[in-house]
């Protein structure tokens, strides 16, 4: 999934700051229904995993996020 916000990673990579030959080998962003079950959002919680290639030491990097949000907003 890439959500809207991936267009800053897209436009970091049009700029040669990430590796690869085409965006979507660049860099990846998700926080579907794997990431965020039912009862990790009933209890307020939201998260997002962002995966890069970045150019040096070109490598695919991973972080994991996790935002306490107001449960039912």
């Amino acid at each position: 999934m890439r959500p809207a916000g991936g267009g800053f990673l897209n436009q970091l990579w049009q700029q040669g700051a990430l590796f690869a030959t085409t965006a979507a080998k660049t860099y990846i962003v998700t926080y579907d229904e794997t990431d965020n079950p039912p009862e990790l959002v009933r209890q307020g919680y939201l998260r997002l995993d962002i995966g890069i290639a970045a150019t040096f030491p070109r490598e695919f990097v991973t972080h994991t996020f996790q935002f306490e949000t107001t449960p039912g907003s």
